[in-house]
């Protein structure tokens, strides 16, 4: 006969674990019919206008406890729209009052409080944060210059945003053939007006559909352009450049194309590649419309052209993605073919800082080429939105930014809500990046080793070493 003991060791086992199972089951059904303060369901608490008053305040928190929600998150944008309602403003004493009775009577509720950590829903910044304490990034301005001799230069200062700028370096590197000027036909008016150095623009009427414009360069003998730039002067960005070559101005082919769909663009260069080795021919023409693909809030535009140009040197294409000064940021490799594509040698990239004062000195440069950076940084000029209390964001990437945003307005509200504050929020993240600040090169040095500068001009569109070098360098700061 074969042992039983086995056979009743496994019907006890299962059945100390069917209890257990049912009691753990019973704990979790209850749990979920009652879930604690901390698993309960929470919602967005949008005070939008200037209706807002104790007791409807009263009556918004009572009516989340009697659904079960656990806590609220304040939004506040305060638009005065409500008519024959008392304006109410943030920050001030009707506002700073009404929080205190939110604070209150969320605490008698037992609901817990979070608030947005600025006005608006995106994204941390105010009235009260200064352009030395905002947002940053780096600008530079070119001057062309040929070595072999010592000379004076007076370099132009690069965009003060929110009128703030401070310089960084000059810096000196190898340029290639200087574009020469071109003959110019164009179906849109002014375009006089997007060639050269001056602070006039062109418009293109590029707002109807199916709307193209053109813009032609001719030269007297083929010229060997590797990138072509763009500069626009429209925050809203929206347009479709396709960029062609001739021989005789009359057969055209493709050479390059840039497609730009945004709503906050800084009006950085748009650098566009001319097929992989670049095109030489003797016409390039320019043609413009709107772009591909829109946000789903926006219309096509008319377009400021301010800027078009070619270039004999090595460029990086998709910068603004790149570098961190669009709204969207990322690491793009190069593609494998390009990777080892040469650009300007670190070694060759000349330090002259200490011969400039204020963009004024005297320097003296080997032979060849040179296009001399003054480089230094601004503020991005990105503000917190939506709402009628706006200012510049802090920096993201100093303590001192926080620093400087926090007492602000977090730090009343958490004196306001009382012991009902737990959370600080940000919801949508909509100001674009930045790449500088004040200690960059001391802290870039400190973290990764080995000093900044000669690697500055590929923050600003350079390729440095090699396309794939410039790639890493222009990503590593924010790893």
């Amino acid at each position: 006969m074969k042992p039983t003991c086995p056979i009743i060791f496994s019907t006890a086992l299962a059945a100390v674990f069917s209890t257990a199972l049912y009691a753990d089951f019973d704990s979790l059904r209850a749990d979920f019919e009652n879930p604690p303060q901390d698993a309960k369901l929470e919602t967005w608490w949008h005070f939008t206008t200037n209706a807002i008053t104790k007791e409807g305040i009263t009556a918004d928190l009572e009516a989340m406890k009697e659904i079960g929600y656990g806590g609220a998150h304040v939004f506040s944008l305060v638009n005065q729209t409500a008519k024959g309602m008392p304006e109410i403003h943030i920050l001030d004493d009707n506002w700073r009052g009404l929080m205190r009775h939110a604070g209150a009577e969320a605490k008698r509720l037992g609901l817990r409080l979070g608030a947005h950590n600025c006005p608006g829903w995106s994204s941390s910044g105010g009235p009260w944060i200064k352009a030395e304490d905002s947002m940053k990034y780096l600008v530079s301005t070119e001057t062309r210059v040929g070595g072999g001799k010592k000379q004076f230069l007076k370099l132009p200062q690069p965009k003060a945003i929110e009128g703030f700028y401070r310089d960084v370096a000059v810096l000196a590197v190898k340029g290639g053939k200087k574009m020469p000027a071109p003959k110019i036909s164009a179906d849109f008016e002014n375009p006089q007006n997007a060639v050269g150095e001056n602070e006039k623009t062109s418009r293109l009427p590029l707002s109807k559909k199916g709307v193209k414009k053109t813009l032609v360069f001719e030269f007297d003998r083929p010229f060997d352009a590797k990138f072509a730039e763009l500069v626009f002067d429209n925050s809203g960005l929206y347009v479709n450049v396709g960029v062609y070559s001739s021989d005789d101005g009359k057969n055209y082919s493709k050479v390059g194309e840039f497609n730009a769909s945004v709503y906050n663009d800084k009006r950085t260069p748009k650098y566009v590649e001319l097929s992989p080795n670049g095109a030489k021919a003797k016409f390039f023409k320019f043609e413009f419309a709107t772009a591909k693909n829109f946000h789903e809030w926006e219309r096509p535009k008319d377009v400021d052209l301010k800027n078009v140009r070619l270039l004999s040197e090595r460029m990086v294409s998709d910068l603004d993605f790149k570098n961190s000064t669009s709204q969207r940021i990322g690491y793009i490799a190069p593609k494998k073919e390009n990777s080892a594509a040469r650009g300007t040698p670190k070694s060759s990239v000349v330090d002259v800082t200490k011969f400039f004062k204020n963009g004024e000195g005297e320097v003296s440069l080997p032979q060849g080429d040179w296009i001399v950076l003054r480089i230094g940084y601004t503020s991005t000029g990105a503000k917190n939105a939506p709402t009628q209390f706006r200012g510049l964001e802090c920096d993201k990437l100093s303590k001192r930014g926080l620093a400087a945003h926090w007492p602000h307005f977090m730090k009343k509200l958490e004196a306001d809500f009382g012991p009902a504050m737990h959370y600080a929020t940000i919801d949508s993240y909509e100001v674009g990046g930045q790449n500088w600040t004040d200690d960059f090169p001391a802290q870039f040095k400190k973290r990764r080793g080995y000093d900044i500068t000669p690697w500055l001009p590929a923050i600003l569109g350079f390729v440095v070493e090699n396309e794939g070098d410039t790639a890493k360098l222009q990503w590593l700061p924010y790893l």
